[in-house]
């Protein structure tokens, strides 16, 4: 098997196992491929190729959301004080972020408080203004701030306006989902269980 980087280069990697669906279900449609194994598994991708590449290591960078379309493409978090407990999964094939409703109704109160505009409707944080400099910050165990713009927290609409990428949820856990990782290159470090993000135009990496 040969990987092919967006400049042409090719690496081949041997003794690869993928397999192909014949009978599949789900939400794929033309544009989509199927999907690939970043697990920790023995036969997942990066597990099979980490040999090869120096360990199961490997970064993404997701472009937000209102993208031109023409270009191809367990944590803890809190308000302020001390960090709020409990699990919370990074999954990048959701949109929206889905917290407990605790701690969501605690969040969109301070939304609320930070936005002079009156939301589009009472039961939505979605906004007709621009929201300009608004930002949010994720406080993770061992003393690291992720600090989130406009651009990872409101996603622009069709009808031009900006909805909070954040949900409540009849979960005890969270999730922590794709919008919020738009514009950081989002390192896993399979190996030694880490997690990095770094600050990228996501648009301009190629």
């Amino acid at each position: 098997m040969a990987v092919t980087s967006r400049s042409g280069a090719t690496t081949p990697f041997s003794g690869v196992v993928f397999g192909c669906g014949h009978n599949n279900s789900g939400t794929f449609n033309a544009n989509e491929m199927g999907l690939i194994g970043f697990g920790r598994g023995a036969i997942s991708f990066v597990s099979q190729i980490g040999p090869s590449v120096g360990g199961r290591k490997f970064s993404l960078c997701l472009m937000p959301y209102n993208t031109d379309p023409r270009i191809s493409s367990s944590l803890s978090i809190g308000m302020s004080g001390p960090p709020a407990k409990g699990n919370a999964v990074l999954d990048t094939g959701t949109p929206p972020t889905l917290l407990p409703k605790e701690l969501y109704g605690r969040l969109a109160a301070e939304v609320r408080r930070h936005i002079p505009s009156k939301p589009v409707d009472d039961d939505t944080l979605c906004y007709k203004d621009n929201l300009g400099d608004l930002v949010m910050t994720l406080h993770f165990e061992g003393g690291v701030d992720l600090r989130l713009s406009t651009v990872q927290t409101f996603n622009k609409m069709s009808d031009g306006s900006f909805c909070f990428t954040a949900m409540g949820v009849d979960d005890k856990d969270a999730l922590i989902g794709n919008s919020m990782m738009a514009n950081f290159l989002v390192g896993y470090d399979i190996d030694n269980m880490t997690v990095s993000f770094k600050p990228t135009d996501c648009t301009k990496i190629g």
